[in-house]
């Protein structure tokens, strides 16, 4: 069973949507899915999910009731960390010369 991405307001600026774009292209896996996380300093970082992930993380997703996958500004991203969803609504998330940051 698929997963169909839960809605969420985020937007992306061009220049990010480049990035995970190329990103993603990068890995050659058609099966790629960006993932937006933070890590405990407040640092924003994208990687990757392929199906094994995704299907290995599916139950216990399924089982609380949280979505994995968001449709943001027209991309698929993997948000695996649920408590940061309040913090991303209605905002934009942006590169800087410091990394990715949500404004």
């Amino acid at each position: 069973m698929a997963l169909v991405p839960a809605s969420l307001d985020l937007r992306i600026t061009p220049i990010v949507r480049k990035h995970i774009e190329s990103f993603i292209t990068s890995t050659g896996r058609p099966d790629a899915v960006a993932t937006l996380m933070v890590d405990v300093d407040g640092k924003w970082s994208i990687g990757a999910y392929y199906q094994e992930n995704i299907d290995g993380l599916r139950p216990l997703y399924q089982e609380k009731g949280w979505p994995l996958l968001y449709a943001c500004d027209g991309l698929t991203l993997a948000i695996p960390q649920y408590q940061v969803l309040s913090t991303l609504r209605g905002r934009t998330l942006d590169r800087t010369t410091d990394g990715y940051v949500v404004r």
